[in-house]
């Protein structure tokens, strides 16, 4: 949706309301995961939420998913310096809005 044409245009508010939904229901999704190869799959979809830094720009949500993705990576084991590493990397994109610029 975000690469999609039309996201800029006419139909943005109707992509961004999607976007949200979707979120939210992963979020709904990783909150009740109990079993670990649950959990393992949710953190790759709250990492991949995490990037999306354009629609978690409310900070109780940054922190909802950063919780998540911890409490995940303590449950699991899996994968630990990755995972470390991916909330050093998704806190300084948080930190340096403007760092995708001119990549």
């Amino acid at each position: 949706m975000v690469h999609s044409p039309s996201f800029n245009g006419t139909h943005r508010e109707y992509y961004l309301t999607q976007i949200e939904e979707a979120v939210s229901t992963i979020v709904g999704i990783a909150i009740s995961a109990e079993e670990g190869y649950h959990r393992i799959i949710s953190i790759g979809c709250l990492f991949s939420i995490a990037l999306m830094d354009y629609f978690t720009d409310d900070f109780s949500k940054r922190q909802l998913i950063l919780d998540l993705l911890l409490k995940h990576q303590r449950r699991t084991g899996w994968p630990a310096s990755s995972v470390v590493q991916g909330l050093q990397d998704i806190q300084a994109i948080w930190a340096n809005p403007n760092i995708w610029e001119g990549v």
